[in-house]
């Protein structure tokens, strides 16, 4: 999966990921809403879904390796809980 495509499944250029405020990354179905700061670090969070998991990244490059590996954790966590993880919603592009 490319990191640098949104939902529009149209690939973006490093140019215009740095230029832009946020952005949509997608692994398997989970969305991030990806925000840069003042100091540049790239903050993301899962959206649509009840439970809150943020992520964070200092390169566009890392994006989406962290938001996998938040991803794992969450999955990891609901293992150890003994819960069912939520189902990212269809989406219905």
């Amino acid at each position: 999966m490319d990191p640098f495509r949104i939902l529009t499944n149209q690939p973006l250029s490093r140019i215009q990921l740095t230029t832009m405020l946020s952005y949509l990354v997608e692994i398997e179905g989970y969305r991030a809403r990806i925000e840069r700061d003042r100091e540049g670090v790239l903050w993301g969070r899962v959206i649509e879904m009840e439970e809150i998991i943020f992520f964070k990244s200092v390169s566009t490059r890392m994006v989406e390796r962290n938001f996998a590996l938040a991803l794992e954790a969450y999955f990891e966590r609901c293992r150890s809980l003994g819960v069912e993880p939520e189902k990212p919603p269809p989406t219905g592009l």
